[in-house]
């Protein structure tokens, strides 16, 4: 029988979408994936974003109270490794570019996913692009540099670089986008795939955005069965989705977020 691989979205901790955590956190204890990974961004990290740069946010923001929601979203979602993304990254590159002093504690003690818990938790975060089954990389996405609007595209640009097909966070927006090679001249057909997952964050927190964002929310997923792969993503319209024949939404009367870690 395949392997389910389930890939949630960009969190962006504490920007994340509460019923988007309720929801995933509902359907992965009823469907038990084989394994649950997250594509990066998981926090934000405002406080140490250059945006809020000596400014009020540098010095008002909760670090310990963000850690705390992660790991209680890590539990709830049984995370079992997470994407290096470019939100996350913030916090290292605030240590290198401001305390130089003490970064050569990075290595060890200051670690991202030390600081965070992530260790402790037994989550593994993956720094860099890495394959996750046959023919199939992961990655957060700004690794391309250049982000597109139109859906699926920022992803298959980065498949073209990387020469796999390849899942993203980064853009928040869900799509798929595909080429198909070869077939004359003796050269076997073959069809290179990008795959964005969406957004699992509150859009009302989205308060650096002008307009209202191109974003969709969504997961992602792969089934494996030894060489054959198959990857998608699955929209989220109105707390609900499509899954394996089947309409996922949360029961009535389905308990609220847990109170914030304090």
């Amino acid at each position: 029988m395949a392997r389910l691989i389930v890939v949630l979205a960009d969190l962006q901790i504490p920007w994340h979408d509460p019923n988007y955590i309720r929801l995933m956190e509902y359907f992965i204890k009823e469907r038990q994936p084989d394994e649950v990974g997250q594509i990066g961004d998981f926090y934000d990290s405002p406080g140490v974003g250059r945006w809020n740069k000596s400014s009020a946010g540098e010095y008002r923001h909760n670090f310990r109270k963000d850690k705390l929601k992660g790991l209680e979203i890590i539990e709830r979602l049984r995370i079992q490794w997470i994407q290096y993304g470019n939100h996350d990254l913030r916090f290292e590159k605030y240590i290198r570019d401001y305390a130089p002093a003490i970064d050569s504690f990075l290595d060890d003690e200051i670690r991202f996913e030390k600081v965070f818990g992530l260790e402790d938790a037994g989550v593994e975060l993956k720094r860099e692009p890495w394959s996750i089954a046959r023919g199939w990389m992961i990655a957060h996405g700004h690794e391309h540099g250049r982000i597109s609007p139109v859906s699926g595209s920022t992803a298959y640009s980065l498949a073209q670089k990387l020469d796999r097909n390849v899942m993203i966070g980064h853009t928040h927006r869900a799509g798929i986008r595909q080429s198909t090679t070869g077939g004359k001249f003796g050269i076997p057909l073959r069809t290179l795939t990008g795959i964005e997952i969406g957004h699992g964050m509150k859009l009302s927190a989205a308060g650096y955005m002008n307009a209202p964002p191109n974003w969709q929310q969504a997961f992602g997923y792969l089934y494996v069965d030894g060489q054959n792969v198959q990857a998608g993503f699955v929209p989220i319209n109105g707390g609900s989705f499509f899954f394996e024949g089947r309409v996922w939404r949360l029961p009535k009367g389905a308990s609220d977020d847990p109170a914030p870690a304090a």
